[in-house]
């Protein structure tokens, strides 16, 4: 007798623990890398936060607990307790709790475990099994042609065709004058970068003309004698020489 009453104390005792059925999700963010100090009514951890990184953390209340207190701290003197409703109608929270080095960003959540539902996660969800008949329905249209003629879509289509050979002739005429002008550039641009022939004249020199003078000279001087039959005269005549020198 009394191992049985005491075997229905342990299980009453140890079933609170683990019919919990929801959970407090909780997600850390810190300023710089510290380790942080969490206690509740029934535990203590220590954990290591990054800068920057956020840390999630699970709490399990016990059965019909409607508030979870826990203590935020990062050494002795520093100490916060918030305290956490468990409803799951309740956002998401953020609390900033600030240390005297360190400032801690912490948002919270309560969600329903696997299987329940509910504002305090206590409704068991019971599957149904859904029958889906499809039936097929078969309908049947009658579609009727309409031959449309459209008049004014051909004076459109001829004027854009116009148009087009307008804008090839332009393109055209003006790569033939792009062309012709190129090519002239190019006689032009050969014409002054050919060589040219240069004609070497040789000039002689000429000899110095030797210098002429004249003098006169007789005749009896001169030894000069002409003959017999030449006339005679009365005077001695003069004649002139050239002399070159």
């Amino acid at each position: 007798m009394f191992s049985f009453s005491r075997a229905v104390i342990i299980f009453f005792t140890i079933f609170p623990l683990i019919s919990a059925t929801g959970h407090l999700r909780l997600e850390l963010t810190s300023s710089k890398n510290f380790i942080l100090q969490l206690k509740t009514n029934t535990s203590f951890q220590e954990i290591q936060l990054a800068m920057g990184n956020p840390r999630t953390l699970s709490f399990h209340p016990k059965d019909h607990q409607e508030t979870l207190e826990i203590s935020f701290s990062n050494n002795v003197s520093d100490l916060t307790t918030v305290e956490y409703h468990m409803n799951s109608n309740e956002l998401n929270t953020y609390q900033t709790i600030l240390f005297s080095d360190a400032v801690l960003l912490v948002q919270s959540v309560f969600k329903c475990d696997t299987g329940f539902v509910g504002d305090k996660c206590q409704d068991i969800i019971t599957s149904t099994s859904t029958t889906v008949i499809s039936t097929t329905t078969t309908e049947i249209k009658t579609s009727t042609t309409k031959v449309i003629i459209v008049i004014n879509d051909v004076p459109k289509e001829a004027s854009a065709l116009q148009q087009s050979i307008s804008l090839n002739v332009i393109h055209c005429s003006v790569l033939i004058v792009i062309i012709i002008v190129l090519l002239i550039l190019i006689i032009i641009v050969y014409i002054f970068l050919r060589p040219h022939h240069q004609k070497h004249v040789y000039i002689q020199p000429e000899s110095p003309a030797q210098n002429e003078r004249k003098c006169s000279v007789l005749l009896e001087e001169s030894g000069y004698f002409s003959p017999l039959e030449s006339p005679r005269y009365t005077e001695a005549p003069h004649t002139f020489l050239k002399v070159s020198y």
